[in-house]
């Protein structure tokens, strides 16, 4: 017979009865359940962030390829797009170095 492990007084019978035995192993299927449906999720969802990723990575490839068709097909429209860029960061940076407080 198997032994529970306990010795308290309430646990004597489940020796002689194994129908009560068994009603006291269900826990520990529920259990091994809960085991595999935690570790389904964690898969799941590192799958999901594996595919997050791949799908980020594939956006910005995108957009890269866009950014240089673009420069290669109107080199003078993307140039004067560079050129205000480069304005407005001078200006903003320059705008902050005369209010600082030295």
């Amino acid at each position: 017979m198997h032994t529970f492990g306990n010795n308290s007084p309430e646990l004597e019978h489940l020796d002689s009865d194994p129908v009560a035995a068994k009603d006291l192993l269900i826990p520990t299927n529920l259990n091994t359940a809960a085991q595999k449906a935690g570790f389904a999720a964690g898969r799941a969802v590192r799958t999901l962030r594996e595919l997050q990723s791949n799908i980020s990575g594939l956006r910005s490839y995108e957009g890269r390829l866009k950014t240089k068709q673009f420069t290669q097909d109107k080199p003078f429209h993307f140039m004067p797009g560079v050129a205000g860029v480069a304005f407005t960061v001078g200006l903003v940076l320059r705008l902050w170095r005369s209010t600082r407080v030295h």
